[in-house]
Order: C-alpha cells, then structure tokens, then sequence
C-alpha cells in the first residue's frame, strides 16, 4: 500500500492521469511482449514456444521468420547464435528455396528443443554482490 500511495502521489504531483481499468493488482504472472513475468522471473510465453513445432520451411521467407522468433527469444537459449550457425548459412545467398542438408536440419531441431527447454530467467537480486565478466 506504501507503493500505491506513493506511486498516486507522484501522478498527482506531475499531473499525471491513469485509466484504472488498464490495470490489475495482485497478478502472479503477467504476460507482457511475449514473455510471462512472475515473482521468480521471466519465461517465453508458452503458446509462443508451440507455435515453433511446424516442419521444416522450404523457402528462405519461412527460415527468415522462424528464425527471427529464435532471435526474439535468443536470452533465454544458450549459445544460440552457434546453434543456428548452419541456418544463417542457408539464408545467406540469393536462393528462394532452402536445400536442407543433415546440419541444417539438425540446427533447425536443435533450436526448436533449446527454445522448448528455456530457463526461467531469474530477475537480478539486489541484496548480493554482482560480478560482470567477459567471454571471449
């Protein structure tokens, strides 16, 4: 309630005005731009990780688009700019067509498993020290 009192004071003070029927308080989860946020942290939403179980694309506009919902999610999936290596290499010439070999087809599994497999990402915690490091 201290939030709520301050959060309304300050609207008040910057003349700030809300629509109390665009918000909610008491959710334990919120889906908001593709991901659901709850207390422990942040997933994709799930009816987004089944819509990647489809077949294999034939043209390199189907590749482009699974390939850019990886890419959206990409946080959430380790190393998956080296899983998707092979994928990047059938969408980097002029062809239409995609001419799916065995390592395409293996990356292209092999990111829709990662996805289906994502962590929670947990939200960073504020009572520990932090370390920020640097791979090479």
């Amino acid at each position: 309630m201290a939030h709520l009192r301050y959060l309304y004071t300050l609207l008040s003070e910057f003349n700030l005005m809300i629509n109390p029927a665009k918000y909610q308080f008491g959710l334990e989860a919120v889906n908001f731009l593709g991901h659901r946020i709850t207390r422990d942290g942040a997933t994709p939403l799930p009816s987004k990780v089944e819509a990647i179980w489809f077949p294999s694309p034939s043209t390199t506009k189907g590749l482009q688009e699974f390939m850019g919902m990886i890419n959206f999610y990409h946080r959430f999936i380790p190393s998956a700019a080296w899983i998707m290596q092979p994928l990047f290499a059938q969408i980097a010439g002029k062809a239409k067509v995609i001419t799916w070999d065995e390592e395409s087809a293996e990356a292209f599994m092999k990111a829709k498993k990662a996805l289906a497999d994502a962590a929670l990402l947990a939200h960073p915690r504020t009572d520990t020290l932090w370390a920020l490091t640097a791979e090479r």
